[in-house]
């Protein structure tokens, strides 16, 4: 799934992107600081009870981030095409 996804968005084929782009590795960084962020991951000591559970699940799937990555950069790219938002 997320091989097919990060075809998709490396493609670029799918709406009207002359209108609405974005830079993708400005948002590539955006995401990944939110996800960390969210996952409560910056800091040495865990603070939340996601972030714990989240570890516990990196350590059965490494590929647990990166799953999560592309999802979160399909989900936004959707949406940025959907609400036909300009880089500005």
């Amino acid at each position: 799934m997320c091989s097919m996804a990060k075809e998709d968005l490396l493609r670029k084929q799918v709406g009207d992107r002359s209108v609405c782009e974005y830079p993708f590795a400005v948002a590539g960084i955006n995401i990944t600081f939110m996800l960390i962020q969210m996952l409560g991951l910056e800091s040495v000591k865990r603070r939340s009870i996601v972030g714990e559970t989240f570890l516990r699940f990196l350590s059965v799937n490494e590929s647990a981030f990166y799953i999560l990555y592309c999802i979160s950069f399909k989900l936004m790219d959707q949406q940025w095409l959907f609400k036909r938002v300009s880089y500005m």
